[in-house]
């Protein structure tokens, strides 16, 4: 993700590249946008707001992943998917 991709006017997040190779907006929280600024003021990241070893490039895909893996369970929440359809993400959501 790049710096330029979180859009605190419209509140929104630029997801560059997802599933199935497309773009798409996601909603940016109030509250992540305080921890992303609060981050920012921290480490100062120029290009990539996460970026790879040694600041080169960005952080990996993988690593990306198993934070995310972490967190989700650690805070026991239901993932937005992505889907197309609301349907086939309820499939997935569904409590039983």
């Amino acid at each position: 993700m790049r710096v330029s991709d979180l859009d605190s006017d419209r509140m929104m997040i630029h997801v560059r590249g997802g599933k199935g190779k497309k773009d798409r907006y996601t909603l940016l929280s109030v509250e992540l946008l305080r921890l992303v600024r609060e981050y920012y003021r921290a480490y100062r990241p120029t290009e990539y707001l996460f970026p790879g070893a040694e600041g080169r490039g960005h952080i990996s895909e993988r690593a990306v992943e198993s934070i995310f893996d972490r967190a989700l369970a650690a805070a026991s929440i239901q993932a937005l998917l992505g889907h197309s359809s609301s349907k086939t993400t309820e499939i997935y959501t569904q409590n039983k």
